[in-house]
């Protein structure tokens, strides 16, 4: 087979007018946004600590540096169902555009208008005979990408979406548009794994979906051909994409610590109150956690006032330090119980945080308070470049702040419900469950919840521990059954 020409300019028309996203002057077309993803992706996931890659690794039975590349070549995909009459005939222009290079919109091919799931019936057909060493794998990848607007397909919808006896030009143009976009991303190693776990697709799932949303941003990522050599084109975008997450405030993995002093030191830094005795139970739970070894779950019951909040931080430095948790989320009862433990999560953040740091307050009445107001604006400030005080190490990003996204954050406190939407049927539950992965997660005052809330934080705890996950349960008082 012929090398495809990897520059814009060499390429044939009708690979070159398939649009992905509406606008003036051409709009932006669909390989180009599916290297923009891709690119987006790379840096992603070039953000994330050595022990999220290793899982990766494991779920995919491949050296990280190539699970690596292959999961940006495959995130990269994710809107090849564009590719189609139905979808192309959704922007008037860009159709026309279409149709003088040749393109034939007639139905019934143009009934199917629906390009995620058009994805999910078109990739893994189209990628078999280029990747012959494809499993049970690539099905359940291409699950994971084409999700990205929101839920998992059925297959009878994916059956459905096939478009019917459209023009041939169509099916040739996707041939030729995946063969130049494999020839950018020259992804050779690929899955050994006969299958994944249900876990990988949704914690894939949920990765493409945030990087979609980037790539999608024209203030990030302006429309058109930006370079015409694809190499190139790619390079550059992933400079956008490294400046985008900048400007997010998406920082690289570091622990909160670097060292391991003492218990007593550790607990006058987070409390400001230096010289302060450890309680029994922080003592007790200190020589637990240095028996660790790897993903733990910890469950503490004592009365108020005997430092369980002081132990989950504790718990959260320890753990962070010897996995590489990519950070911490404090789930509550009430936004009451929320908004109190901010204020205490944001003293100990303040004392252990080495870089940067965002920080997000999750519940519906988040926006009323005043020490997420005060974040809010220290992130305004640093976009304009204001210098901050040593002091001021956290902020909150107003991109991280936006629905669906607050558990995106390294470090977040919220009401219990914010994360229980990870395993509830709504739209992108796996970008919540992608968030939390490889995380320190605390459920605090879990004897305030009811048994159907209980179920489904058991649910939840079992999906944290397929995602390598720590976890610690705390309650001033448990119920006998528990």
């Amino acid at each position: 087979m012929q090398s495809p020409a990897l520059s814009f300019s060499a390429l044939p028309d009708r690979v070159r007018v398939i649009w992905a996203k509406s606008g003036e002057e051409g709009g932006h077309g669909l390989l180009a946004h599916m290297l923009d993803a891709a690119a987006t992706a790379q840096c992603l996931l070039a953000l994330e600590p050595q022990s999220t890659m290793q899982w990766v690794s494991g779920q995919l039975g491949m050296p990280p540096e190539q699970a690596v590349r292959w999961l940006v070549c495959m995130i990269g995909l994710h809107d090849f169902g564009k590719a189609i009459p139905g979808f192309q005939a959704k922007w008037p222009d860009g159709m026309r555009a279409d149709e003088t290079a040749g393109f034939v919109f007639s139905q019934p091919a143009n009934s199917v208008t629906q390009h995620s799931c058009a994805t999910a019936a078109l990739l893994g057909k189209a990628l078999s005979p280029v990747w012959p060493t494809a499993g049970g794998w690539l099905s359940s990848a291409v699950r994971a990408v084409s999700a990205h607007h929101g839920r998992h397909f059925l297959q009878r919808q994916i059956d459905a979406s096939t478009p019917r006896r459209e023009p041939s030009m169509w099916g040739q143009t996707r041939r030729s548009l995946l063969d130049t976009y494999l020839a950018v991303l020259a992804v050779e190693v690929f899955p050994s794994a006969d299958t994944v776990s249900f876990a990988f697709v949704n914690w894939l799932a949920g990765l493409t979906s945030a990087a979609d949303w980037i790539a999608s941003n024209p203030k990030w990522f302006p429309l058109g051909e930006r370079e015409d050599d694809l190499d190139t084109y790619f390079q550059c975008a992933r400079e956008l994409a490294q400046n985008a997450l900048r400007e997010i405030g998406w920082g690289h993995f570091q622990p909160l610590l670097a060292e391991a002093p003492s218990l007593p030191s550790l607990l006058g830094r987070m409390t400001k109150k230096p010289g302060i005795s450890p309680r029994p139970l922080q003592i007790v739970g200190d020589l637990l956690l240095q028996e660790a070894d790897g993903p733990t779950f910890l469950l503490v019951e004592a009365p108020m006032g005997e430092g369980k909040t002081e132990l989950a931080f504790l718990a959260t430095l320890r753990l962070q330090q010897r996995n590489q948790h990519r950070g911490l989320y404090i789930a509550m009862p009430t936004q009451a119980t929320g908004n109190a433990m901010f204020k205490r999560t944001l003293t100990f953040l303040e004392a252990f945080a080495q870089q940067h740091t965002d920080a997000q307050l999750a519940h519906g009445g988040a926006f009323l308070n005043d020490d997420l107001a005060h974040l809010r604006l220290v992130d305004v400030q640093r976009l304009q470049g204001v210098d901050q005080s040593a002091t001021e190490t956290l902020s909150a990003s107003a991109w991280f702040g936006q629905r669906k996204r607050p558990l995106l954050s390294p470090y977040g406190v919220g009401t219990v419900d914010q994360a229980l939407y990870a395993v509830l049927p709504v739209k992108h539950h796996f970008v919540r469950l992608w968030g939390l992965g490889n995380r320190v997660v605390v459920f605090d005052e879990i004897h305030a919840y009811d048994t159907y809330t209980v179920d489904l934080i058991v649910a939840l705890l079992r999906w944290l521990k397929r995602l390598g996950s720590s976890v610690i349960l705390m309650s001033a008082t448990l119920p006998a059954r528990s």
